[in-house]
Order: C-alpha cells, then sequence, then structure tokens
C-alpha cells in the first residue's frame, strides 16, 4: 500500500513539474518532457494619442516590416488626418507621418508599396481645393515624405477604396464616383481610372446606375493578361438589395457588359446645368 502511495506521489511530482506520463504498449509507465512550441515572431501594439485613432490598410513590406495607413483625429494638421505608420518586423514604430488640411474630411483606404520603395496611397479629402469628396491619390519616397499628389473627383462626393501599382509602373485605382450625401437621389457608380507613374490620369470608366442606386468598387488587382478585376457591391443588378459585383476588364478597362447606364449622361447633363439640377432635386424631394 505504501509502495503504490508513493509511486503515485513520484508520478505526481513529475507531472507537476512539466512531465507527462506516456503509455507504451507493453503497459510499462514511460516519462518525458512536455515541450512547448514556439509561437515564433508574435506581437500585440497600439499606436495613437488623446482622440480617436484607427489603421484600416496594412502590408508587410520588403525589409520584413510593415507600412499602416489610417486616420488620426490626435494628430497632424487639420480635424481628421491620413496616418502613414512604418514599423519593423516586431511592430516597432520607426517612422510616421501625416496628410492634410485643416478641414476634418481626410481618410485613406489603402496603401501599397511601389517598385522604388516608397508608398502609394488612395483616400478621399474635402480640404479646400476638392469638390465635396474628392479622391486623393498620395506617392511618397521611402521615408513616407510626399513626393506629389493628385485629387480626382466631381462635383458631388468621390471615394478611392484601392490602388495598385501596374507593370507599366503607373497605377490602377478604384472607388465610386456620384454619391450625394445631402439629397441622397443620386446613386453612385464604380469608377476605375488608370494613371501614369506621376498620378495624371489616363483613362477612366464607370460601371453601374447612377440614380437611385449604390455600386461601388472597393478592391482592384491587374491580372495576368494585363486587364483588371474589380470587386465590389451593386444595388442596381443582382437579386437582393445590395449584392457582390466582380467585373473583369480588359488592359483599358472595357469590359462586355460595361453597364454604363443613360443615367449617367443624365446626372452629366444635370452637372452642366445648374437650374435643371435643383429643378429635378425639388421633383424628387416633393415625390418622396
Amino acid at each position: 500500500m505504501k509502495r503504490n502511495l508513493m509511486a503515485f506521489g513520484i508520478i505526481f511530482l513529475f507531472v507537476g513539474m512539466g512531465f507527462q506520463p506516456a503509455f507504451a504498449n507493453n503497459n510499462n509507465i514511460s516519462v518525458g518532457k512536455v515541450v512547448q512550441q514556439p509561437l515564433g515572431k508574435t506581437f500585440m501594439k497600439t499606436f495613437g494619442g488623446i482622440d480617436e485613432d484607427y489603421g484600416i490598410s496594412v502590408q508587410q513590406t520588403t525589409d520584413g516590416g510593415y507600412i499602416i495607413t489610417g486616420c488620426t483625429y490626435s494628430f497632424g494638421a487639420g480635424d481628421k488626418d491620413i496616418w502613414l505608420i512604418k514599423t519593423n518586423s516586431l511592430g516597432d514604430k520607426v517612422w510616421d507621418n501625416t496628410f492634410g488640411g485643416p478641414d476634418d474630411g481626410e481618410t485613406s483606404s489603402w496603401v501599397q508599396q511601389t517598385n522604388d520603395g516608397g508608398y502609394i496611397i488612395i483616400g478621399r479629402t474635402d480640404s479646400p481645393g476638392a469638390d465635396e469628396w474628392d479622391i486623393w491619390l498620395i506617392k511618397t519616397n521611402s521615408a513616407g515624405s510626399k513626393i506629389w499628389d493628385r485629387t480626382f473627383g466631381g462635383t458631388r462626393c468621390d471615394s478611392g477604396f484601392s490602388v495598385q501599382q501596374t507593370n507599366d509602373g503607373g497605377y490602377i485605382i478604384v472607388g465610386e464616383k456620384g454619391r450625394d450625401e445631402i439629397l441622397p437621389y443620386f446613386g453612385s457608380v464604380v469608377w476605375l481610372f488608370k494613371t501614369n507613374s506621376l498620378g495624371f490620369k489616363m483613362w477612366e470608366r464607370t460601371f453601374g446606375d447612377i440614380l437611385f442606386r449604390d455600386d461601388a468598387g472597393h478592391c482592384v488587382q491587374q491580372t495576368t493578361d494585363g486587364g483588371y478585376i474589380i470587386i465590389g457591391k451593386t444595388e442596381s443588378f443582382g437579386a437582393g438589395k445590395s449584392d457582390i459585383w466582380l467585373i473583369k476588364t480588359d488592359e483599358y478597362g472595357r469590359s462586355r457588359n460595361k453597364a454604363l447606364s443613360y443615367n449617367m449622361l443624365f446626372q452629366r447633363l444635370l452637372e452642366r446645368f445648374p437650374l435643371l439640377e435643383r429643378l429635378f432635386y425639388f421633383y424628387r424631394w416633393n415625390v418622396n
């Protein structure tokens, strides 16, 4: 009895010290050490100030670190600015930079490291010089300092959601065009456009139904055939109120099912004649 208790005590002691018993086929007890698997380079980090700050896009960089873009209310020139943060492979901040004007309207959606080691950022701005919301394309060097920036937009709210450097060194951007946040009788269309390496627009395409529907492109990638694949959402087509929309184009953004509605032409007509636009708004307001 005492021997059994002693043997049990020894086994209990070994287990408590990080050993576990293993039972062989001959029913003899062997004792082996429990080995904890390494977790590798895992970490959690926070970045921010006393106000609201948030990250939206992150990619690993060629040096093994990470590039982060988001928005900050804590830092920068205005109420809300784009925030670009570079970290090392352990998530420790190496440098950061903010982009924005005096108003409260800068936000970013995507960042990618470019072939020259710098970064390309897509977002939107409503700082002076912009009409409502405009798409904002920013190119930086490897240290996050701005080299150039471009804005794209019309008289209504336009947003850029995704950018990728293309094989020719230019950029492909997708987002939404034409949203009106005050009088939402106009919807939005998918807006795809191509720039050269300096950010100057080469061509553009739109997909969707501008009146009363919300369509948007959320991500774009260049495909192996030189064309582009877009993923987004549509209220103009599909089975439900809002459906996933996958669009494949050629190298010039053309698609067999282009879906450029005549309503887009109607929108451009209204933009050209403000009185007609106000009359249309008045009519839609009273009808609804």
